[in-house]
């Protein structure tokens, strides 16, 4: 990507020296390039890559992702659904990335993201793939997803006991049953692993120009300075067990979640018609 862009200006630069030798001013072509460069690239982009349709143009300030009084339950009823398959995830605010408590979201969500599949794949066997992830937006964000569930209600509450083992400080183990017995241990023990395996992918995704150019947006967006995402994984090996108990109390135990299901009418009404107190306060949506 840096490459190309590279030839993309170079050949701006002998394209605008041809034109400027046929006018006869050859000799100080350079020296103009050089006080108008900044100009003379914008006028070149917004000539080319600037006159491509594009979408809706970029709102002047993010949106806040809304932290909820309460948890809400979004129905969106879908017929081309089967009975038997629903889409299920949870949203929830979290902090901004340059904020202390993100980084530390971001490894409760792969604590989280193996346990949900523990309990709700392995055990119960009551979803196709189940997740947890924080996305790094300005209107910060993490989801928690149960994908193709026959039974939704239950997938909240399981998801729930998965977020509980988090604050009750445990996770599920990493290591070979044969080295070291249980399903579960305490989140200090297996933080090594979890920090080694955000790291070993992490640096796996910045192989070529065309990554460490998203990287770099991605750190101009969310610090203001394009060169900050060198420093993520030593913002990870900073987080501690602790860390990661409290961000998942404060944001996913008190900061309620928004659910949004999508589903077959006759499993919305089932929920509509229930009156268990476990339903969370729910209301019609249409879902994109």
């Amino acid at each position: 990507m840096c490459i190309s862009w590279i030839s993309f200006i170079s050949n701006c630069i002998i394209t605008s020296s041809k034109g400027r030798r046929r006018n006869g001013w050859q000799n100080t072509c350079n020296g103009n390039l050089r006080r108008n460069f900044r100009q003379f690239i914008k006028k070149q982009l917004n000539q080319t890559i600037g006159s491509l349709p594009g979408g809706s143009a970029a709102p002047a300030s993010a949106r806040r992702f809304p932290r909820n009084k309460h948890t809400r339950l979004l129905l969106d009823t879908n017929a081309q659904l089967s009975p038997e398959v629903s889409y299920l995830r949870g949203d929830f605010a979290i902090a901004a990335p340059d904020h202390r408590d993100y980084w530390p979201l971001v490894l409760a969500g792969k604590l989280l993201s193996d346990i949900m599949h523990d309990i709700l794949r392995t055990r119960t066997g009551l979803v196709y793939s189940t997740w947890s992830t924080m996305y790094n937006k300005k209107a910060n964000y993490g989801t928690m997803a149960a994908y193709r569930t026959s039974d939704p209600l239950k997938a909240i509450e399981l998801i729930t006991t998965a977020i509980n083992v988090v604050t009750e400080g445990e996770c599920v183990s990493p290591y070979s049953q044969k080295d070291l017995p249980g399903t579960y241990l305490e989140i200090e023990m297996a933080l090594g692993f979890y920090k080694e395996s955000f790291s070993t992918e992490y640096y796996q995704g910045i192989q070529d120009n065309a990554a460490v150019a998203m990287h770099m947006v991605t750190a101009q967006n969310s610090y203001g300075d394009c060169r900050q995402f060198l420093y993520n994984v030593n913002r990870i090996n900073k987080v501690s067990a602790k860390d990661i108990v409290r961000v998942v109390k404060r944001y996913l135990k008190k900061g309620h979640i928004t659910w949004a299901l999508s589903a077959h009418p006759d499993t919305i009404a089932t929920i509509t018609g229930s009156d268990s107190p476990d339903v969370p306060a729910y209301e019609n949506a249409t879902l994109q």
